[in-house]
């Protein structure tokens, strides 16, 4: 039902059988193992870009060697070593986007796409009744926004009220109200583009190599807007220029309509001067270098201390981030799996609730156990057989201490 005091609230009152919910938390299970994985390799992953971005800053061996970008090496035993050089990036070919940016000077260049679209969040209270049934009401909000082309048609769950339940989401098929807050398809969408071929200097870039991707990290920077102006696009129906975005829709930007598109292009222009970072082949070409899982080959719009600076600070936020990021989804893969087990105790609602504040200390605990022992055995032994044998030790010793822990407690 809506709300009538909010036009854009609506309210829904469900009853959940207890049989019902334990068949929605095994389905959950399967997204916990799914989950737990994932944070595995997102830890290891991390790791791996650590290690790499400390060989770019010379604290790990072999160092990098700095060489001129305008002269061959005096020496051929820097061949198939780390190497660095600063200079000026360049082409002979002309980029665009083959849609609505015309072909330019560009080394890289990525599209990024916004639509006006409908947002659903939702509030879910729920009360657990002896026999373990279960009364949800779950209010969504509705509000319209502009919403990047990465997170349209996506939800977002979270373990709430003791379900795995979507809290947010632009997949209006799925709004628990549909009418009159849908989302168009999208018509076009994020793109990443690149030369095939490019030179610093006397050195040619392996341009291949390098991922331009417009969402994850990217080796290939685009940091740069492209100022729009009507000479570098094509205008087409229903196609204006409005503050360095291309618009594409019914409304304007200021009174924009759900399924409108802006669209706006960064670049690497060709000139830059740039360091890139990478393997030095006899061929005086630059390619990757291998190291440990992981290689080494960036390019950044910057100079050499600049760019060590940049490695500095990705070091400390993303590689601190990520371990969090990595034990949090641990976490919650965690609680996933064991969910079905507090659903079962949930026949007495008061053994389901005790059930889940010993599950919730147990499993924080094994997460924070299994991420410390995987960040650490890999930064010791750089070897990831070790740490697939260290996991199950691991998640077993903090188990059967858990399970002593609670023997001496009764």
């Amino acid at each position: 039902m809506y709300n009538s005091n909010r036009p854009n609230q609506y309210v829904e009152i469900r009853e959940v059988s207890w049989v019902t919910r334990i068949k929605e938390s095994l389905k959950g299970t399967v997204a916990g193992i799914v989950i737990i994985v994932i944070a595995f390799l997102l830890l290891i992953g991390n790791e791996a870009r650590h290690d790499v971005n400390a060989l770019a800053n010379n604290q790990r061996t072999p160092e990098i060697v700095h060489i001129s970008s305008d002269s061959a090496p005096s020496s051929q035993d820097i061949i198939g070593k780390p190497i660095s050089m600063t200079g000026y990036i360049s082409t002979q070919e002309m980029l665009g986007d083959n849609l609505f940016l015309k072909p330019g000077s560009y080394i890289a260049l990525t599209r990024q796409v916004e639509m006006y679209a409908w947002e659903e969040s939702r509030d879910v209270e729920a009360t657990t009744h002896i026999g373990g049934s279960q009364t949800q009401q779950i209010t969504a909000t509705y509000t319209k926004k502009w919403l990047p082309a990465r997170h349209l048609d996506s939800e977002w769950t979270s373990l709430l009220d003791n379900d795995l339940s979507v809290v947010r989401s632009t997949k209006s098929r799925n709004f628990l109200q549909p009418e009159n807050h849908s989302n168009p398809p999208l018509e076009i969408e994020d793109a990443g583009y690149r030369v095939s071929s490019a030179k610093v200097g006397i050195y040619d870039i392996d341009m291949n190599s390098f991922s331009l991707s417009v969402v994850g990290r990217e080796t290939l920077p685009t940091p740069t807007p492209i100022q729009l102006k009507e000479e570098i696009v094509n205008i087409a129906p229903n196609i204006n220029l409005s503050h360095n975005y291309l618009y594409k829709g019914t409304g304007s930007s200021s009174t924009p309509q759900v399924g409108d598109l802006r669209i706006q292009y960064n670049a690497l222009p060709s000139g830059t001067d740039v360091t890139v970072m990478g393997k030095l082949t006899s061929e005086n070409r630059i390619v990757p270098y291998p190291y440990r899982i992981s290689s080494l080959f960036r390019i950044f719009p910057s100079s050499l201390e600049n760019a060590r600076v940049k490695i500095e600070q990705e070091n400390i936020y993303y590689t601190w981030g990520y371990r969090l990021l990595g034990f949090l989804l641990m976490w919650f893969g965690l609680r996933l799996l064991v969910e079905p087990f507090n659903i079962l105790l949930d026949i007495l609602p008061i053994f389901g609730a005790i059930s889940r504040i010993i599950s919730g200390y147990t499993t924080l605990l094994i997460a924070s156990s299994l991420t410390l022992v995987t960040i650490l055995v890999y930064r010791l032994t750089f070897n990831l057989l070790f740490v697939a044998i260290a996991i199950p030790i691991t998640f077993i010793s903090v188990m059967i201490g858990v399970i002593v822990f609670l023997s001496k407690r009764r």
